[in-house]
C-alpha cells in the first residue's frame, strides 16, 4: 500500500462543514468525515443540522463517521449518573445509524476521588467495561463498530483519572471484553502527552487513527509537523501504516484554520514517496 492509499478523512463539527467540504476538495487524497457530534445529537434542534451536515458529505462521495461528545462519561460510577452517560453514548450510535456512518468514536471518561490512584484506575475501569459490555449489545444491534480513544493523563495530584490513558489500557479492554464491536482509535496529539515517544497499542486492535499535535503538555489540535521538537517522524510513521496495509481511517484531527496546513503536509509527504523532507 502506498501512504496515499490510507483511508485519510478528515473532522468537522456540522456548523463548519461547509468550510471544510470546500477546503478539501483540492486534496483527492480525502476518502472519510468524521462529524462531530453534540452531546445530546437527537434533540430536533441538533438531529437535522447533523443530518444536513452529513448529506453535503456523503452527497460528494465521503465516508461517514461520527465522534460523540468527549464529555459523556462511561467511566461514571453512580448509577443513575452511569444511566444518563449510557443514554448519552446510545444516542450518538442511533445518530451514526441515521447518517450511515461506518463507525461511532467515544472517549471513555474519568473516575473522581482521593486516595490511592492506582483503586481509583482499577475503579474506574471496571465501571468503563460495564459502560462499554451495555453500550456494545447497541452497537451489535446497529451494527456499527464502536471505536474507543486513548485520552491524556490528569495532572499530577489531580483527583481525576482519565481512562485509558495507557497502553495496558487497550490490553485490560481486550482481555475483559470480547467483541468484534470493539476497536480502539490511537490518538498521536494525547499520546504526545500520555508519553513523549507518541507510542501506541499493536495496530490489530486499532480500527481508526487521529493525528494531530502538540507542545506534549497541553492538547493544542495543531497540523501535524507544526509543533516545535516533535517526537513524532510522520514521513516514517505514515510509511509505517502504508507498510501494514493499515485500512481504519486516518483522520486528521485540526479545526478549519488549521487543516489546509495539515492536508499541505500529508500531501508533500506523499510526493516525497514517505521519504525524509
Amino acid at each position: 500500500m502506498q501512504i496515499s492509499e490510507l483511508c485519510w478523512g478528515v473532522s468537522a463539527h456540522s456548523e463548519s462543514m461547509g468550510e471544510v467540504l470546500e477546503i478539501i476538495q483540492n486534496f483527492p487524497f480525502v476518502k472519510h468525515v468524521q462529524l462531530k457530534l453534540p452531546g445530546e445529537p437527537d434533540q430536533s434542534k441538533h438531529s437535522a443540522r447533523i443530518k444536513r451536515a452529513a448529506q453535503a458529505a456523503a452527497q460528494q462521495g465521503f465516508a461517514l463517521s461520527v465522534h460523540a461528545e468527549p464529555h459523556i462519561n462511561l467511566c461514571e460510577n453512580l448509577p443513575t449518573l452511569a444511566k444518563a452517560n449510557l443514554a448519552l453514548a446510545q444516542a450518538a450510535l442511533r445518530a451514526c445509524y441515521d447518517i450511515g456512518g461506518q463507525f461511532a468514536l467515544f472517549h471513555g471518561g474519568s473516575v473522581q476521588g482521593r486516595g490511592n490512584p492506582q483503586l481509583l484506575r482499577r475503579r474506574g475501569m471496571a465501571s468503563l467495561a460495564q459502560s462499554l459490555e451495555n453500550l456494545l449489545e447497541y452497537a451489535a444491534e446497529y451494527n456499527i463498530p464502536l471505536h474507543l480513544e486513548n485520552i491524556y493523563p490528569a495532572p499530577f495530584r489531580s483527583e481525576l483519572v482519565r481512562l485509558p490513558s495507557r497502553r495496558e489500557d487497550f490490553s485490560s479492554l481486550m482481555d475483559m471484553l470480547d467483541s468484534p464491536f470493539l476497536k480502539f482509535c490511537y490518538d498521536y496529539g494525547h499520546g504526545m502527552i500520555d508519553s513523549p515517544s507518541g507510542e501506541m497499542p499493536s495496530l490489530k486492535v486499532l480500527g481508526s487513527l487521529h493525528l494531530h499535535e502538540n507542545d506534549c503538555l497541553n492538547d493544542l489540535h495543531l497540523p501535524i509537523g507544526a509543533a516545535d521538537h516533535s517526537p513524532i517522524i510522520w514521513p516514517n510513521e505514515l510509511k509505517k501504516l502504508a507498510a501494514a496495509d493499515f485500512s481504519g481511517a486516518v483522520i486528521l484531527e485540526n479545526p478549519p484554520d488549521g487543516l489546509k496546513e495539515a492536508l499541505k503536509t500529508v500531501e508533500i509527504i506523499i510526493q516525497h514517496g514517505g521519504e525524509l523532507l
